[in-house]
Formats: C-alpha cells, structure tokens, sequence
C-alpha cells in the first residue's frame, strides 16, 4: 500500500492561516474518532461535527474521504520524524535512560495515531510491502538505535551488528502493533510501566548478541 504526498492525493495546499487551522482541526477530529470508529463507517458529516466546520470547509481541503486518509497518513509519517529528531540530541545519559525515552516516544506516537495505524493495518489484509507508517517509523529509528547500542556495548558496525539492532528494533515495533490489534491484552499502550517492561526486554535481547561482539573485539 503506498502513500502519496498533497497535491498527488486531492488535498489541496492551504494557502492562509485559517485553512490551515481547520486542516488541523479536521486531521485531529479523525485522529480522535478512528480511535473508536471504522474507517469504512466514518462520515465526513461525522468528522466535520467532530471539528466544529462545515461540510464546504472540508472539501475545500480535500475531494474526498480517501484523500482525507492519506492526509492523516502522511501527518503521521510526519510525527514520527519529529521523534527520531528528539531522539537524536542524546539528551539522557544512560543506555537505559535513552531506550526508556525512545520506548516513551514510539507508545507515545502510536497512541496518538492509534486509529489511523489500526486502519492502516486493516488496509494492509496482512500483506507484507509498500509504503506504512509502522516500516517507515522502525527503519527510520534503525540509526539511533544502533549508534546508541553500539556505544553501549563498544561495538564496531558491521553487517551482523546491525541486523541484531534491526531485529530488535522489529520485535518492538511488532509487540506495540499487536498491542494495537489484540486491545484488551495483557498490555496496552497506556500502562503506565511500559516502557520501562520493553526496555528490559530490548536489553535482554541486545545483551545475548550485541555482548558477545564486543567482548570479542576487546
């Protein structure tokens, strides 16, 4: 399933501050009513009494509810940059700390975006290839994850090192969509304890492969 940009999907570039505003308001009312309603259901009356707008002020930002979707999309795509960027300063000081505050990032971006990801999922019937925003977030985040494990565990890069990081950072990324999908679970993304229950996890992973690489290259 690909995603496409603006203009390619009929949403239509908002030109004054107010357009803008109500783009905004729209993106958001669908973000909060997919967290509750089928995308197949959803009314563009629904998300216009969600915003507050007119069902005029939505189609002047977009010819349809499909252009709409890939709107949220691509706003969700978008979000998940802005996180690899925090992420990225190195703010925190341990290897704890920075996997705690990557964990708190991507619960963090998948609650907000819960609705659309789970459509998205639906979308995808399973299907593996294309262009979603769950591959797109992971190998994005693929760089910072692995110049923090391999500082931590002195590890020099190479093919095998990075496909460990890689796979770990694909367990995380598969635990926190099935989260999405099996709600209620044993887990959900607002437990409270949860980042730091994946950190343990990532650490124990990382340790039975990355540990070895490095003690070898002492």
């Amino acid at each position: 399933m690909n995603i496409h940009r603006s203009e390619d999907v009929g949403q239509r570039a908002p030109q004054q501050d107010r357009s803008r505003r109500n783009q905004e308001k729209l993106l958001q009312a669908g973000r909060k009513l997919l967290a509750t309603v089928n995308l197949d259901v959803l009314k563009v009356e629904d998300i216009c009494e969600a915003a507050g707008l007119t069902t005029g002020a939505f189609y002047r930002r977009f010819v349809g509810k499909e252009a709409y979707f890939n709107a949220l999309q691509e706003a969700c795509f978008s979000d998940a940059f802005v996180g690899k960027a925090r992420l990225a300063r190195g703010e925190h000081q341990s290897f704890e700390q920075n996997l705690d505050a990557y964990h708190q990032r991507a619960i963090g971006w998948m609650r907000a975006h819960q609705g659309v990801l789970r459509a998205v999922m639906h979308r995808m019937s399973g299907l593996p290839g294309g262009d979603n925003p769950f591959v797109h977030a992971r190998r994005g985040s693929d760089k910072f994850l692995r110049q923090t494990a391999f500082a931590h565990y002195r590890v020099a890069p190479s093919p095998e090192a990075e496909r460990v990081v890689s796979s770990a950072n694909q367990l995380l990324f598969g635990m926190l969509s099935a989260m999405l999908i099996t709600d209620p679970g044993p887990y959900r993304l607002t437990d409270p304890d949860l980042p730091e229950r994946l950190t343990r996890i990532m650490i124990v992973y990382l340790d039975a492969f990355l540990k070895p690489m490095g003690e070898t290259g002492r």
